[in-house]
C-alpha cells in the first residue's frame, strides 16, 4: 500500500521481485516540506528571536537580584 501526502503518491509500487519488494521514494511530492523547512534553518529568522530572549533572560536575572536575597523571596508558582 502506497503512503500518501494529502492526494500525492509518495511511495511507488514495489518492483516485481517475488518474495523482496523493493520501494522507491518519489521525492517530488515532498519538495513543498523541503522547502518549508529549508526556511526554518535559516539563521536570520531565529536571530532575532534568539536576542529577544536573551534579553528577556537578562531582564528577569535582573529583576530578581533587586528584589532580594533568595529567601525572601516568595514564589508566585501555579
Amino acid at each position: 500500500m502506497p503512503y500518501r501526502v494529502p492526494g500525492q503518491l509518495i511511495m511507488c509500487p514495489p518492483s516485481t521481485q517475488p518474495g523482496h519488494p523493493i520501494y522507491r521514494l518519489d521525492p517530488g511530492p515532498l519538495a513543498p516540506l523541503a522547502d518549508w523547512l529549508a526556511g526554518l534553518a535559516t539563521a536570520d529568522r531565529w536571530e532575532r528571536h534568539l536576542d529577544a530572549l536573551e534579553t528577556e533572560i537578562y531582564r528577569t536575572r535582573r529583576e530578581r537580584r533587586a528584589r532580594g536575597p533568595v529567601e525572601h523571596r516568595r514564589e508566585h508558582t501555579a
